[in-house]
C-alpha cells in the first residue's frame, strides 16, 4: 500500500500552484509491460498523486511515438485512443491535448493529464476527506486501437491477456 502525501491550502483552479505541488513529488513510472510478447511497445508514462483533504490531485504524463483522440461521447470506449487509467478500491477532465477529437498523430507525442477528484466520486463509499483513507490503486496506459498497442500497469498484473479490471492486482 503506497501513501499518499497530503498538501494543505491548494485549490484544483490554482494552476500555478497545482504544478508547483506536482513539482515536488517524485513521479512514479508504469512501466510493467505484462504482455510482451503480443505487446512489446512500451511509452514513457509516469504519475504523480497527492491529496489536499478535498481532492486527490492525480498527474499522469506521457511520450510515445503514437496519440489518437476519437473517443468523445460518456462512457464511450476511451481505453481504444491514447488512455490513461486510474482505478482505486477503498479499505473535469483536463487532457493537455485539448478536448478537441483527432486521428492518430506519429511522432514525438509528449502529453499530460491533470486529476482533480473529490472523495464524493467515490459516491459507493461514504467519503469527505481523503486523508486517512486506506486504499488499493494501479494506474495503466493503454492504446488498444493505435498502430503499436500498448497496455502498461504500474504493478504487475499476471493475466494472460491485457486485463485491467482486477482489483486482486491493486497495491
Amino acid at each position: 500500500m503506497t501513501e499518499i502525501r497530503k498538501i494543505t491550502g491548494i485549490v484544483p483552479t490554482n494552476k500555478a500552484a497545482v504544478e508547483a505541488a506536482f513539482a515536488g513529488i517524485e513521479p512514479q513510472a508504469i512501466a510493467c509491460c505484462n504482455w510482451p510478447e503480443q505487446f512489446p511497445y512500451a511509452p514513457e508514462v509516469s504519475f504523480r498523486m497527492f491529496h489536499t483533504g478535498d481532492y486527490l490531485m492525480l498527474r499522469f504524463d506521457v511520450a510515445e511515438r503514437c496519440t489518437m483522440a476519437r473517443v468523445t461521447e460518456d462512457n464511450g470506449e476511451v481505453w481504444t485512443d491514447s488512455c490513461v487509467e486510474f482505478f482505486i478500491t477503498p479499505d473535469d477532465r483536463n487532457p493537455s491535448l485539448g478536448l478537441r477529437p483527432f486521428p492518430e498523430h506519429e511522432g514525438d507525442n509528449r502529453w499530460s493529464v491533470v486529476l482533480a477528484i473529490p472523495p464524493q466520486a467515490l459516491f459507493m463509499h461514504e467519503l469527505t476527506d481523503w486523508s486517512g483513507l486506506k486504499a488499493s490503486v494501479n494506474l495503466y496506459k493503454c492504446g488498444d486501437k493505435l498502430s503499436q498497442p500498448h497496455f502498461l500497469s504500474w504493478k504487475p498484473i499476471e493475466t494472460p491477456k491485457p486485463d485491467f479490471h482486477r482489483p486482486d492486482f491493486f497495491e
